[in-house]
């Protein structure tokens, strides 16, 4: 749980206060800021405010219309859909040049009256960009969703988003030319249910839940006595 500092949570309960929400878009590194993290703000004028690594940077003016943020008692995937202005294409650059699925997105919340410390700001979401489901001249939406899944599963399995990438493409981490022999020979002993093939050296257990595709097959039948 966030720690939130004293003068946040007394400017948070004020009859009248002026929250602004910050936006990081991580489109390079995905750990840390770079020259291609995007910073964007729903203010009408520019903020400049500390990012995620503690840097000051102007968090550029845009117009940005969002879904609420939900939240359960079991720890339910978060969700979220945005819409942003791309009057000036910035949008549509970014999809020309970068696959944003998998792109990190954070969410902050900030109050104008307090932009003198970097601790004054509440992570509301921390999650990827999942599909860009709408695209035209003036505005994007695009839908998001948090990188921590259910906690109501099997205790010690790993879970992860499902992967939106065909195995082996070009945004794919798995290189399929360093797995691939042609005209390999199944070795003596191999069933219908174990092949054997000694020319392999990944570890025990390597291919499980992976698909074994057979691109042409020699049949050789062998008279026995």
């Amino acid at each position: 749980m966030q720690d939130l500092t004293v003068q946040y949570k007394n400017e948070a309960v004020k009859e009248e206060n002026r929250p602004v929400e910050l936006y990081d878009f991580y489109l390079g590194s995905q750990n840390s800021c770079d020259t291609q993290t995007f910073y964007f703000c729903t203010d009408n004028r520019r903020i400049y405010f500390w990012n995620l690594d503690g840097v000051l940077q102007y968090y550029q003016s845009l117009r940005i219309k969002r879904s609420a943020i939900p939240a359960s008692n079991q720890l339910e995937i978060e969700a979220v859909s945005g819409e942003f202005d791309n009057v000036d294409r910035l949008w549509s650059n970014w999809l020309n040049s970068v696959d944003l699925r998998g792109k990190r997105v954070v969410i902050r919340k900030v109050f104008l009256d307090l932009l003198n410390d970097q601790t004054h700001a509440k992570v509301m979401f921390d999650g990827i960009i999942n599909a860009v489901s709408e695209l035209t001249e003036v505005s994007v939406k695009i839908e998001c969703k948090s990188k921590l899944k259910s906690l109501a599963v099997e205790t010690g399995r790993m879970q992860q988003l499902y992967c939106n990438y065909i195995f082996g493409d070009e945004f794919c981490q798995l290189d399929v030319s360093t797995t691939r022999i042609n005209g390999q020979t199944v070795d003596a002993g191999s069933t219908t249910v174990a092949v054997i093939d000694a020319a392999r050296t990944e570890a025990n257990d390597w291919w499980n839940d992976g698909i074994i595709q057979f691109s042409s097959v020699t049949m050789q039948i062998v008279k026995t006595f």
